[in-house]
């Protein structure tokens, strides 16, 4: 209510998959992606998952990222945002994952930024917002 949100819809999906069986023709008026990632931006908070990280696991989060986009994007109404949110430190999580969505979909960068938590003592994230547009 506080957000002036008067009606929404929750739904629990895989987002891997394709999952028009479930949507059918949902047309959401936002989607906010808090997508999977390294979580390298709460290192600072739990420096002992340094110890258990592999660097390709990078490139690993990257793909599914974009992969969650793909099968989301078509859900988004347009003219409206999907807010793209991780807990990573890594620009192939971040910016390059917003440069393959504008190439890709038909999104446009709104704004960026990477909140560099590390200077408060908190949590270091990234948030993108694009709008949809038509297709050309």
């Amino acid at each position: 209510r506080l957000a002036g949100v008067k009606k929404y819809h929750k739904k629990e999906l895989d987002l891997l998959k394709n999952n028009d069986q479930i949507l059918h023709h949902y047309a959401f008026d936002g989607i906010i992606l808090d997508a999977p990632c390294t979580g390298s931006g709460t290192w600072g908070r739990t420096p002992e998952m340094l110890t258990f990280f592999e660097e390709p696991k990078i490139n690993q989060f990257s793909a599914i990222q974009k992969a969650i986009v793909a099968n989301v994007v078509k859900y988004l109404k347009l003219g409206k945002p999907l807010i793209y949110i991780t807990c990573s430190a890594f620009a192939e999580e971040n910016e390059e994952v917003v440069k393959h969505i504008t190439e890709n979909f038909p999104l446009e960068l709104e704004s960026m930024e990477l909140i560099k938590g590390y200077e408060q003592n908190a949590d270091t994230m990234f948030v993108a917002r694009l709008i949809k547009k038509n297709q050309d």
